[in-house]
């Protein structure tokens, strides 16, 4: 573009418009992370209380934990690079990589969309739409008879807390 040319606003329409989609994208996968982030802490919670079931309940019921609580792990590592990385890294193959490859090439954008701003805008809505369609699974799938087994199990946050004698 020509800089001498005055600012046509029209030629940067089309980039707001694609931004705000990838803006709308990492607010969808930012609501899954947050559900994903509210089932740690439930699974956490429970864990808490298993000490005060009896053993065959508390059993049954930590192996599941544990198995949930490694999907959950499964599911960050494809938005974020895992906790215990080390400096700065970056994973293109990840969710978060995605979008913000889709939003560098977006804002390169002057006039009409580049062929690759394209190409990453549909892999960031494919990327995003799997993620949740994967967190969704996951809480309807293997949460929700967890849940279920949790509130049939009808755990005690107290113990014995009788009288004294």
């Amino acid at each position: 573009a020509d800089p001498r040319l005055p600012n046509q606003a029209g030629r940067y329409q089309q980039r707001d418009r694609l931004q705000a989609e990838v803006d709308t994208l990492r607010a969808r996968a930012d609501r899954a992370w947050s559900r994903l982030r509210t089932a740690e802490q439930s699974i956490n919670r429970v864990k808490g209380v298993l000490d005060l079931a009896p053993e065959e309940i508390s059993d049954t019921l930590s192996t599941q934990s544990k198995h949930l609580m490694d999907s959950i792990s499964m599911l960050r590592e494809l938005v974020r690079m895992p906790e215990d990385t080390k400096g700065i890294q970056r994973n293109p193959n990840n969710l978060g990589g995605v979008l913000g490859s889709a939003s560098n090439y977006i804002r390169q954008i002057d006039g009409q969309p580049t062929q690759m701003a394209t190409l990453a805008l549909d892999r960031a809505r494919r990327e995003t739409e799997a993620f949740i369609d994967k967190v969704n699974a996951f809480l309807e799938e293997d949460l929700m008879p967890f849940k279920q087994q949790v509130e049939e199990a009808r755990l005690s946050m107290f113990g014995e807390l009788g009288p004294v004698d």
